[in-house]
């Protein structure tokens, strides 16, 4: 199955309903059969979107791509439903406003639909240590935008479906300024109607939702600055679009530049035995 150029991955309009603490959208297997919008993320008390764990397959490829599908050397694609995905990365200005926020690094990770990750021997339950699909980086435009190519995520037990996302700054020296991981998490429904389609039917590990997963349920990290005390997954919902051949995301993340760099477990190497950090020399930007 292809996909159509990364500029051309329609994704609509953003669509947020003010729910009052309520989850999910009435009406998702119609809005899925009509090609709608449907995911939703609840308007947060305050402003910024929560931090959470950057999790135990972080890895520092700093690869330069919005297609994440294949390896980089091998060129060897993991198969999955189709996923465009849109991330818009605002920062507060001085009045306390959100504007976009260009020059960021945003990499992205994430497991396939059997529930692995590349550059990892998942526990020694598949070894995918020297490939690295389903990783890449963009820097966002002028819009605060960036733009990735991927398959809709699969599970693994314990932990709901997810994006993992990884945003950095840096000063004129090359020196980290801010560096924050995330996650980002799909509609329950959603899943629903990609976990019947294969690949994803041959996936054997027990199957997590939203509602008990910890970390979607859990504080952000900076739950003192942010105020998001509990819920964090709530506030992180991206929105989609399901259509017969592709499902359309996207979402909005605010940041606040003064977060600084976190003490991040994110290692170079391959074989994720490392340590890593949150500083280090920033990824090779667009030409």
């Amino acid at each position: 199955m292809t996909m159509p150029p990364n500029n051309d991955i329609p994704v609509p309009a953003r669509r947020r309903f003010l729910l009052n603490g309520a989850r999910g959208v009435a009406g998702l297997a119609a809005a899925a059969a009509l090609g709608t919008p449907m995911g939703t993320a609840l308007a947060a008390s305050y402003p910024l979107s929560p931090v959470l764990t950057e999790g135990p397959f972080c890895l520092d490829k700093k690869l330069l791509r919005s297609d994440v599908r294949s390896d980089s050397t091998t060129g060897e694609t993991t198969t999955g439903f189709p996923l465009g995905l849109r991330i818009r990365i605002f920062t507060l200005n001085a009045k306390g406003k959100t504007v976009p926020l260009a020059g960021a690094y945003v990499d992205i990770w994430h497991c396939n639909a059997l529930g692995y990750y590349s550059g990892e021997t998942n526990n020694g339950a598949y070894d995918a240590s020297t490939v690295d699909w389903l990783r890449g980086y963009q820097v966002t435009d002028s819009r605060g935008l960036v733009r990735f190519v991927s398959i809709y995520p699969g599970w693994y037990t314990g932990r709901t479906v997810h994006i993992h996302a990884r945003i950095r700054l840096y000063d004129d020296a090359g020196n980290a300024t801010y560096d924050q991981a995330t996650q980002i998490f799909f509609d329950d429904d959603l899943t629903d109607i990609i976990a019947a389609k294969p690949p994803y039917t041959h996936d054997t590990q027990v199957r997590t939702y939203n509602a008990t997963d910890s970390i979607y349920n859990g504080a952000s990290n900076h739950s003192e600055i942010d105020g998001v005390t509990s819920d964090a997954g709530d506030d992180l919902l991206a929105t989609t679009t399901l259509l017969p051949k592709r499902c359309s995301a996207s979402i909005r993340l605010v940041i606040d530049t003064s977060e600084g760099v976190a003490g991040l477990n994110c290692p170079t190497s391959a074989d994720n035995s490392g340590g890593g950090g949150g500083g280090g020399t920033p990824p090779t930007p667009p030409s």
